[in-house]
Formats: C-alpha cells, structure tokens, sequence
C-alpha cells in the first residue's frame, strides 16, 4: 500500500498531481452492452440518466460518500471504506478498500434494476497488484447467496475481470495492469454487452436479453453479496447510468470528472439568478445540459407617466425570459438615430430627467438575457410640455413640493422654461408679489390685487420677521373647471401651527393649500421620505423689530434696517411709539398741562381755562363753582363769573381709556381791592 506520496503539480480541472513512492498498478475497466449504435458519444455530464455518481472526493480518510446523481441516493459505507488522498484519478483523492468487509452499499432503488433496456457502469479502478489468494469484487447486484438477473463484476485471483450474470462469466477481460489506473465500462446497447478497458473492447461480446432485476440494500461496491470476496484498491468516478449505452464502439476514455448537468447542478450557469430545472428557463429537463437561457422576448411598445417639462417616466411591459433591459432615445419626431441612455435596467420603467421643454422623442427597448439580446419594441413617441408665458421675475429662487400637485416653480431661473420670465418678489417692506408656476394648477399669484376677499384678514401676502404670513391664489380656481375650489393658500395658521419661515436666506416649513393642493413643503431639509433636495431661497433679509427702532411720532415707528424707506409704521389704536426693542407699548398715565388764562380775576369777570394732555383719550374739568366739561386730549373753556377764589380740577384717563386719574388742581383768584388812606 502506498503511505508517501509528493505533490508535485495542480491541474485547473483535475486537482493536485501526486508522485507516488511505492509502486502500484492502475487500471480503467469499462464493460459495454452493444447493438446497432455505433460510435457513439461520449457523455461528459450527470444527466438525467446518470442515477448514481460517486465522485469520491472529500478531505482524507473522510468516511462520506455522496451520490451526486440528480437521484442523490443514500451510501452506507461499511468496514474501514474510507476517502484516501494517496492515489486519485480526478479530484485529489478516491475511495480505498482494503479486501477486508469494506464496502458501500445502496438503497435498492428501482434505479438499479435494468431491465431489458441499456445501461453503462463504469468507472476508474487502481490495484496494486494483478493477481491475489481471492477473488475481489467491484459491484455486485445479488441477495445473499442468491443467483439470478443481478450484474456482478469481480476481478479475478488470476487478474482478469469478469462480467457475471445468472451465475456464469459472461465477458472475461484481458489481465489488468498493476499499480496503473484503468477505465472500466460495462455498456448494455440492444441487448449486446461489452466490456471496455480504457476505451478498447476486451473480451468478447455478450448476447444479453437479462431482464435485470434489484433487491433490498444493493447494489454493493467494493464487497459480494455476503460481504466477501472484497476488493483491494482505489475506485474514482464510479457511474451508472440507466436507459442508455454511453458507447458502443471503442472511444477516448473521460479526461476529466463527470459534472453534473447544469440543469440540475445547483449552479446559476448563466448568471440570470434563476437555478436548474424548471426554474430557469434555459433549462428544458434536468439533463438538459446547457443552462443558457433562449433568447428573450420583446417588450412592450414604451408608454409614459408624469410628463413634464424635462422629465418623464418611460414604462413598457415585460419581455419573455429578459434577465434586463437597454433603452434607446433620439430628438425629433421622425428621428431614426436611437442611441443607448440605459442598459441593464431590471426595473420596467426610466425615469428620464435633463429633457428640453416641448420637445417630442422617441424611444425603443430591447431585453438581454444570458443567451443574449431580445427583440426591440415597438417605437413609443412623447412631447415634454412646451413652456407657458408668465409675468414679472422676483428675489425668491427655487421649488417647492406638494404631494398632489407636484412641483411648484417660484422663479423663471429656477424653471427650463427659461426664455420666459416671472417670479414671486419680496419688497423691502416685506411685501410679496408677482407669480409661481405649477404644471397642474397654472399660476399661483402673491398680487395684493387678486388676494382680495381671502378667507381671513389680512390678505396680504408678507413677511412678519422672518414669517411669511398671508395668502397666495391659484388664479386657476376662477375657471369653471377648478371643480369648486377656492384657490386659497394659506401662509400661516394653527391647530397645527404651521408657515413658511426664512433662516439664513433658506425658506423651510408649510403652507396650506385645502385638500386640493394639501400641504406644500418649502424645502426638503433631512426628511429621509423626500426623493430630491429642493428648496426655495430668496436674498431678502428680513428686518427684525431692533432695539434702535426710530419713532416718526408719538404712534409711528421705523426700523432702522431699512434707513432708506420711511415706513412710517402706525401702531394699534391706544398703543405709542418706544425707541425700543418693542416699536409700540402701552402707555403709562396720562400726563400734560392744565391753566387758567387769567389766574387773577377781577371780581364778577370769567377767566380761559386750558388743557393739554398727552397719552389720554378723554379728559374732564369741573369747578367749586359748579362749572363742568368732557373733552379729549386738549381744550379751552370759558368760566362763570368768578366772585370769590375757585379751584379747577383736571381728571383724564391713559390711552385705553383706563387708570382716570387728577392730573393737576388749579385756582383762580379775585383782585385785591384797594382802599386809599
């Protein structure tokens, strides 16, 4: 037996070559069952008439055999049969029997009864020597002590191989070579057998009409039927193949291992994510042996979605066993120049962006698959819109989104639309005018004149700080088409709070369009949902209420941020202007000056009083001498007579009409009278 053994080269297909120490005999013995076939070819695959390959590889003294037919039959392995890296013929290692109770045994299945029809067992076989004290069996289809319709092939003391059947040698070979691997076949075709040694006939022809038959537990390899008799040696690739004669004349023997099938290899062969048979297409059957799927279909004729002015989205139905799909556009109505813009698309739509506005193109699509390209469609044709005239251009840049109507443009810079212009417009005043454009609902209007009768003053569109505030109009709700809708877009509001607010030039929140238009997103920010970034900015810097705030006067106010524009900002009914970070507070008591015009009255004459207050809105003035009068901020009033001294009294509320307090006591005097002495 062979223990050393120098690994000397590795074959691509084969595995590693060894150099052995010890001098062995191998041999390749092939038993043929022949009729009228001649020549045929050899069969390199596991096929669906392959129901048992055993590849004998695995890691060294491993005691696993697999059958890695498509049939996949359990091996019971018995004694010290075992996986041995010493001797190969494929693969790097084979399976060694040592003549002692080693063998592998099958499960009976009716794979293994022949019948009347072909069949082909063969397989590589290496001995160390040609002759031995006892026979030595390589496969045997028989019960215990029983003879009968089972195929024995056993090597003999004297070195040659024999086909047994119905207790008789049927096919006796030449004598095999020591230490040297041979290629053994047993080929039944129309009922002759043959027996073949790497390739060449040996022995003479059997007349065979066996009905082979199979029992429990068998076939054995490498033992009798009583478990004697047991072969010394290597055995590697061993097959049987069922319904068929693999040769029936001499041939080259196999160079390389049995693959199995690719349609029942478990390998995606041609890359098309589908395996074997039935799911890939490709394959017919499980021996079918080329997975390569058939050529694909043809698609749909192209149809298109969401058209706008540089976008689309191009569809088409599937195309039969298209693993993907490559996409051709060209310009013009009757363009006929179609150049690639996709391929390996898997989806069954593009989406098309970067198209100019009102321009018709044409598209064709083809599949791909492993076996190659399909078929094209039928040519589909689709104009982008063509661009809509506006009105004035503006500050503000950029898109907005809504998640029913789409895209909202607030700039012709912003829009392919570019030999047009319009625009919305922050003023410095923070008033807003001019349009925005949607492809769905035409223009969208920040014009004081058309936010007239909006659902809540004020109408105005504005900015309040960095808040917008106010209203936009779809002026398209005026159509009798709008289906009933207002076209009002609310800028701001609660319950929730929501609006558009301005930070760093970059607008961000909500406006709200009812359910038509529903909530328009100002800028996508990091909302994971969005599938763009988009946002709408302007270089309008809001002017913030600024503690240097100027008054006009006692009840109008300017910012400061805006030096060059008199604002002239009037602040509510009862509140005054304060240089402070609040332009208009609420005022403290009312304060003034209150007079008599004269004081000093000669006695029986009436004197002018006076008053002149300011943060009030009402005032009276009463006297010890019963006088009485009401009056605003400031007044003049003639008394009674004055006949001895009298007081004046001034009472005023604050500018909200609350806290009525005296403001200032008054007397009027009487002349002296002189007397002369």
């Amino acid at each position: 037996m062979v223990r050393h053994i120098t690994r000397v080269a590795a074959h691509p297909m084969a595995g590693p070559t060894f150099v052995v120490t010890t001098s062995l005999l191998v041999f390749v013995i092939l038993i043929t069952f022949s009729g009228g076939l001649f020549g045929a070819p050899q069969q390199a695959e596991a096929d669906a008439q392959t129901v048992l390959l055993i590849h004998a590889d695995g890691p060294d003294d491993s005691t696993t055999f697999i059958d890695s037919s498509t049939y996949a039959h359990p091996i019971v392995r018995g004694g010290t049969a075992h996986i041995d890296n010493a001797q190969s013929k494929f693969g790097g290692t084979s399976a060694l029997f040592d003549g002692t109770g080693d063998y592998l045994q099958l499960d009976g299945s009716a794979d293994f009864a022949y019948g009347t029809g072909d069949f082909t067992i063969d397989f590589w076989m290496r001995v160390p020597s040609v002759t031995s004290t006892a026979n030595r069996t390589v496969y045997d289809g028989r019960p215990a002590s029983v003879q009968g319709a089972y195929p024995v092939i056993i090597l003999m003391t004297d070195g040659t191989l024999r086909y047994y059947v119905s207790g008789a040698d049927r096919i006796i070979s030449s004598v095999v070579t020591a230490n040297t691997w041979i290629h053994v076949a047993v080929v039944r075709s129309s009922g002759s057998t043959k027996m073949y040694f790497n390739g060449v006939q040996t022995g003479s022809t059997y007349t065979d009409s066996t009905n082979y038959i199979t029992t429990t537990g068998r076939p054995y390899i490498g033992t009798g039927r009583n478990i004697t008799a047991g072969f010394s040696g290597w055995l590697d690739e061993f097959r049987i193949s069922k319904g068929i004669a693999r040769w029936t004349t001499n041939f080259t023997p196999p160079t390389a291992p049995y693959d199995t099938a690719q349609c029942a290899d478990g390998v995606d062969n041609d890359s098309d994510t589908k395996v074997d048979y039935p799911t890939d297409p490709g394959c017919s059957s499980i021996s079918d042996t080329d997975e390569t799927d058939p050529l694909p279909g043809t698609p749909g004729t192209p149809t298109f979605s969401n058209v706008s002015y540089t976008t689309m989205r191009v569809n088409w139905t599937a195309a039969l066993s298209a693993s993907n799909y490559t996409v051709e556009r060209c310009a013009g109505a009757g363009c006929v120049n179609f150049a690639p813009i996709a391929t390996g698309v898997t989806n069954l739509y593009l989406d098309e962006s970067n198209l100019s506005p009102g321009t018709t193109y044409r598209y064709q699509i083809f599949a791909t698959n492993s076996g190659g390209d399909g078929p094209y469609s039928g040519i589909g044709t689709q104009a982008t819109n063509a661009c809509s005239s506006g009105s004035e251009g503006g500050n503000m840049l950029g898109f907005a989104w809504s998640e029913t109507i789409g895209w909202i443009s607030f700039n012709s810079s912003s829009d392919p639309c570019t030999s047009q212009t319009y625009g919305m417009n922050i003023d410095e005043d923070g008033k807003l005018s001019g349009y925005a454009w949607s492809e769905n609902i035409g223009w969208i209007s920040a014009n004081s004149s058309d936010l007239g009768g909006c659902p809540q003053s004020p109408c105005t569109a504005r900015m309040e700080g960095n808040a917008l505030k106010g209203w936009f109009k779809a002026l398209s709700a005026e159509a009798a088409e709008s289906g009933g809708w207002d076209g009002w877009i609310s800028l701001s509001g609660s319950s929730p709070e929501y609006g558009p607010t301005i930070s760093g030039g970059v607008f961000s929140g909500y406006a709200w369009g009812s359910d038509v238009v529903g909530w328009i997103k100002f800028s996508s920010g990091t909302d994971p949902s969005d599938q763009e970034d988009f946002e709408v900015v302007t270089t309008f810097t809001p002017c913030l209420p600024d503690p240097n705030a100027q008054c006009v006067d006692a009840t109008h106010w300017d910012n400061i941020c805006t030096p060059t524009i008199q604002e002239n900002n009037a602040c509510d009914p009862g509140y005054i202007c304060s240089a402070g970070a609040v332009p208009c507070v609420v005022p403290g008591n009312a304060t003034g000056e209150f007079w008599l015009s004269p004081s000093l009255v000669p006695t029986g004459n009436a004197t002018q009083v006076n008053w002149d207050v300011i943060d009030t809105v009402s005032c009276r003035v009463f006297s010890d001498a019963g006088d009485e009068w009401f009056g605003g901020a400031s007044g003049s009033e003639t008394s009674s007579p004055i006949l001895e001294t009298t007081r004046f009294t001034l009472e005023c509320s604050n500018s909200l009409g609350e806290a009525t307090s005296t403001i200032a006591i008054v007397y009027a005097t009487l002349v002296p009278t002189w007397v002369e002495r």
